[in-house]
């Protein structure tokens, strides 16, 4: 098995490779793909203009707003990505696909 940045927890202040997945157990995890999605900016300002302006930030109503404006594959983990970057004020790198965080 080869290792993977997810395989390291931070515990107590040290970093720790979980291979069995010990520390992971308690976590919110969101499930992976088998296919990477592939964003457009187009798709990327459709997704924070709907987060932004939603009354109820719910994966469903995004979800539901997300493919009425044609769009599909959205996941649970893109909204609270999306969440993050708005509390973050980083609209700019989000859509431009920049590193969000770091210089």
């Amino acid at each position: 098995m080869s290792l993977d940045y997810t395989m390291f927890k931070r515990v107590n202040g040290k970093i720790i490779l979980d291979r069995d997945g010990k520390y992971t157990a308690d976590e919110k995890v969101f499930e992976k793909p088998d296919k990477r999605k592939e964003w457009t900016k187009k798709e990327r300002r459709v997704l924070y203009n709907i987060v932004v302006n939603s009354n109820k930030t719910t994966y469903e109503e995004v979800a539901k707003k997300f493919s009425s404006a044609g769009y599909k594959d959205l996941r649970p983990v893109h909204v609270e990505l999306v969440k993050r970057v708005i509390s973050t004020n980083n609209k700019h790198k989000y859509i431009n696909n920049l590193p969000l965080f770091g210089k």
